[in-house]
């Protein structure tokens, strides 16, 4: 039920920002990128900003409907963007892309790090040699300040929305439940989402383990180096040869 009232209570995010900073790293590494696969793409409009930069570009999601919206946002737009439904941890592609995204803390629904091998194996395979690997995560610091017994109440174009968050610091999982009504529906829908909340060094011991070299590991939407105050953490990986 959230994807058909996603765009509206997300209408807060600043696309075009993400999309900046995502074409502003591949000049960081000096990456002329043609093709872009986002995993967990929701309803699309991360690609939907990166299509006017001319990438040949991908799109999937485990969510059948944000999928379906994508797609037909798309369509509208008279823009060719490929989507596909399917599991970020177990996809595969006809051909490798020269980028694989995950964005909007989308990483942390994973919430065992054997999970975490899942999706980096299907990213290694989709990827071309030396192929970027860019996702971010969301902290603990930002669950605290924000999301501890947290309350909001919104409302759309034909429903109104109750979001309730919390966050458990001994089992590092953030919950947020979203409690939904359309109008002329006397039934109240419930969605609940929950993401664990991994440390900086937990992930970048995973990554060295990995067929993945990492880069750089920035606070959010910067060129810092990461800490355990950043909010958002953006990890920029890329794939190694087996042989290295």
């Amino acid at each position: 039920m959230l994807a058909t009232i996603y765009d509206e209570v997300m209408a807060h995010v600043d696309y075009e920002k993400w999309t900046n900073y995502i074409v502003s790293l591949f000049e960081k590494y000096d990456k002329k990128p043609q093709s872009i696969l986002e995993l967990s793409c929701g309803t699309g409009n991360v690609l939907l900003s990166l299509t006017s930069k001319k990438y040949n570009i991908f799109g999937l999601d485990l969510s059948f409907e944000m999928v379906r919206i994508a797609y037909e946002k798309a369509i509208t737009r008279n823009i060719n963007i490929n989507y596909f439904q399917a599991d970020m941890t177990c996809f595969s592609l006809k051909r490798p892309v020269d980028v694989v995204i995950c964005l909007y803390d989308s990483i942390n629904y994973l919430d065992d790090f054997s999970k975490w091998q899942q999706l980096f194996d299907n990213v290694y395979d989709a990827l071309v040699e030396q192929g970027l690997f860019i996702f971010d995560i969301c902290t603990e610091k930002n669950s605290m300040k924000y999301f501890s017994n947290y309350t909001e109440t919104g409302s759309g174009s034909s429903f109104e929305y109750l979001r309730e968050s919390s966050y458990d610091r001994k089992q590092k999982i953030h919950q947020n439940q979203f409690t939904i009504k359309f109008d002329g529906d006397d039934n109240r829908y419930i969605e609940s989402h929950q993401q664990r909340i991994y440390t900086i060094n937990e992930i970048q011991n995973f990554i060295s383990q990995s067929h993945f070299q990492c880069l750089d590991a920035f606070n959010g939407f910067s060129f810092r180096k990461a800490d355990e105050e950043a909010l958002r953490v953006h990890f920029v990986l890329e794939k190694a040869s087996l042989n290295d």
